[in-house]
């Protein structure tokens, strides 16, 4: 770690505090995400370098992973046989986000790669990976789910606050007395993460964890618990490294990319909204669990807003862990179709010359 990695982490560090204490004050719902998120942007503006070690966000996602598998219990698979319709709606609802998403980047002067892999609602990095072999501009592909992200993620809390869910702040007590519950399932975390990675699982070091702890909490051979504070250290980490990733692009191609993308993801969030209603009118999930399910943020950073809420974060988890296997699933067809189109394409304008 050079010095300048060393101030970065600490300007991160210190400025994640900073917002995440700030918001707390406020009670805001998952006060220290988005504040540590919202300071490392400030700096970032006022030309500050900033820089989370990839290892200290993968042991963030580690312990939240921890707690969401240590709520498991051991009915879970017959709730997860109840969750066949609101699978098909999140289905359905992705489908028409995306399409209409996508319709609104074309209008907006993107190509046709850039504007179906900018409004896919999900699977950010498989996304941006793929933008260049099909075509599309890798740096408005990379900014436009960035931004999605951040939006969805700064502009939910408020939401609940607004309408009367999480007004006692980020304080989340997840074990009584202050104390740990089988700590030693920490140490899993570097071994687990890394195993996952190899075996080539999507969001390896939220998911692993929480498999693992899962598994020993549906039979009730150990549950994983952590204090308030734990979690909320986690999330800072979490929320830092967030805001830092947005170092790689200039201040001037942010804001020439923030109202295109800004439209597009209150469009997602709107869409998405009528078919959480609709998950809601059918099985009788809460509107707050079945919003959470199907916004167009990242796993990690919803799931642990439900986790914050106690809003049943292993629905919430499972649908966003879907959603993110279909768009990755789906992805590399429809890179193949755009990259089979273009040709056609350039062959059918030169005869038309």
């Amino acid at each position: 770690m050079t010095r300048e990695h060393r101030l970065g982490l600490l300007r991160s560090l210190m400025a994640g505090a900073a917002g995440g204490g700030l918001l707390d004050l406020i009670g805001m719902p998952l006060a220290w995400l988005v504040g540590p998120i919202l300071g490392n942007l400030l700096l970032l503006a006022g030309g500050h370098a900033v820089w989370i070690p990839g290892p200290l966000r993968a042991f963030s996602l580690g312990v939240i992973g921890l707690v969401m598998g240590g709520m498991v219990t051991p009915d879970l698979m017959d709730r997860l046989m109840q969750w066949h319709l609101s699978v098909l709606i999140l289905v359905a609802g992705v489908t028409v986000s995306t399409l209409l998403v996508a319709r609104w980047y074309r209008r907006c002067g993107f190509d046709a790669p850039s504007a179906w892999l900018s409004a896919m609602p999900g699977g950010m990095a498989a996304m941006v990976a793929i933008a260049d072999s099909a075509g599309g501009n890798l740096q408005r592909v990379s900014i436009s789910q960035s931004l999605r992200v951040l939006t969805v993620i700064c502009v939910l809390p408020p939401l609940f606050v607004l309408f009367g869910r999480g007004g006692e702040g980020t304080v989340v007590t997840v074990i009584e007395g202050g104390g740990f519950s089988n700590a030693w399932m920490l140490l899993m975390i570097p071994l687990l993460v890394p195993l996952g990675i190899r075996l080539g699982i999507s969001a390896a070091p939220l998911l692993m964890p929480l498999m693992f702890s899962a598994a020993l909490s549906a039979t009730d051979l150990a549950r994983f618990e952590v204090p308030a504070w734990t979690m909320n250290l986690a999330l800072l980490c979490l929320g830092c490294s967030i805001g830092a990733k947005f170092g790689v692009f200039s201040l001037k191609t942010l804001v020439a990319n923030a109202r295109i993308t800004l439209v597009a993801t209150l469009m997602a969030i709107g869409i998405l909204a009528v078919f959480a209603e609709m998950i809601h009118q059918t099985t009788g999930v809460g509107r707050e669990v079945a919003l959470l399910a199907l916004a167009p943020g990242g796993m990690a950073e919803m799931s642990a807003l439900a986790v914050v809420l106690g809003l049943d974060p292993l629905f919430v988890a499972f649908h966003q862990l879907l959603r993110v296997i279909g768009l990755m699933v789906l992805a590399p067809y429809i890179s193949r179709r755009m990259t089979m189109a273009k040709p056609a394409s350039k062959e059918k304008r030169g005869r038309e010359r």
